[in-house]
């Protein structure tokens, strides 16, 4: 932005202004002893304008960017969605900081700020269309360690639907959802399609996001399977007691902290279990970019995305004792930098997990 010159018409009235008075004085009273007096009443009479001519020049250029660039900031739940500024109601604005990404999804409110650098920013404009006058929804789950599973002092987070605010008309929910992961560190690896069970089990070293991309399913937190025939574990007696069932359906988000036991059943539509991404579901592998092939995948049935925090290493598939007298060292997994999918918000791991 280029800061605001006068115009000639200005400059005429100033110098009228500033020469006209002390001129009148000298003309009617000569150097006389009251000449001083009404020069001091000149200057005041000029005051005015010089401060005019200050804040013209010197403060219009940070006074417009405090008018046209916003950066948005986490409100309340209860508080209502507030856009207050023309410019971001109409699209005039196209940039949004990087890290306030995440935010543009859940209850808003736009406040005034300085221009942020360009290499800094994202498209805003994409962001409002999709997310404007969305919330987030936290659930938070305490699940204490049992006899075979060590579980997480840090609460489960679940996010309800949150994937759902995101308009997928011109990209998949997929590539978007990696967006996302990317944007706060995290990697994703894999997508799934879910049969009518599996086995419970736990990662014992890394921290896990699964979101939801279609279906419905029922998801056990907490608790190890205490025989192999699936039909027992999940519908029988055979697993250890406690823990929680979560209905989850499409746009769902869960944060695992290490440790958490899960099992997925009840799967709808029903299909087979299948990884529907190249590699062995610790990379998603292939030519082109991650974005380009998760965009590529046919999805069907129950189908969930995973992702993990970049350098926390791979994911192993423990089903329960493995780490029995040791579970500190699974609790003492470090906190990851970002929440993936809520960045830096409260909301989010940053303000739920210690």
């Amino acid at each position: 932005m280029s800061r605001l010159s006068l115009s000639a018409s200005d400059v005429c009235l100033y110098i009228l202004a500033l020469f006209l008075p002390p001129v009148a004085v000298f003309l009617k009273t000569g150097f006389d002893a009251n000449f001083i007096i009404n020069i001091c009443l000149c200057i005041l009479w000029w005051l005015p304008g010089i401060i005019h001519a200050w804040w013209v020049l010197y403060k219009y250029d940070k006074s417009q960017a405090q008018e046209e660039t916003y950066v948005l900031k986490q409100t309340t739940p209860d508080q209502p969605v507030i856009f207050p500024s023309p410019c971001l109601e109409a699209g005039a604005c196209g940039n949004l900081h990087a890290s306030a990404h995440q935010l543009v999804v859940f209850n808003l409110l736009a406040t005034p700020l300085l221009l942020l650098p360009t290499r800094e920013i994202q498209n805003l404009r994409r962001l409002l269309s999709e997310h404007k006058g969305k919330m987030v929804e936290v659930k938070k789950y305490y699940l204490p360690p049992t006899a075979l599973i060590p579980n997480s002092p840090q609460p489960l987070l679940h996010y309800p639907g949150l994937l759902s605010s995101i308009d997928s008309a011109h990209e998949s929910i997929a590539a978007k959802a990696h967006d996302l992961f990317t944007t706060n560190g995290w990697e994703t690896q894999w997508i799934f399609r879910y049969g009518p069970s599996q086995r419970s089990h736990y990662h014992s070293g890394v921290h896990e996001c699964m979101a939801v991309l279609t279906g419905t399913a029922t998801i056990r937190f907490g608790v190890a399977d205490t025989v192999s025939d699936l039909d027992e574990s999940t519908h029988g007696s055979g697993r250890e007691e406690g823990g929680i069932e979560v209905p989850a359906r499409a746009g769902d988000v869960f944060i695992l902290p290490a440790g958490t036991a899960h099992k997925t059943f009840n799967a709808s539509p029903v299909t087979e279990f299948k990884l529907l991404t190249p590699g062995d579901g610790h990379a998603v592998a292939g030519e082109g970019s991650i974005k380009d092939t998760l965009a590529n995948v046919e999805l069907s049935g129950f189908t969930m995305i995973g992702a993990y925090p970049k350098g926390g290493g791979q994911w192993d598939f423990a089903k329960g004792g493995e780490d029995v007298g040791h579970f500190e060292k699974v609790w003492s997994v470090a906190k990851p930098e970002n929440d993936p999918v809520l960045g830096k918000a409260d909301e989010g791991l940053c303000g739920q997990w210690h």
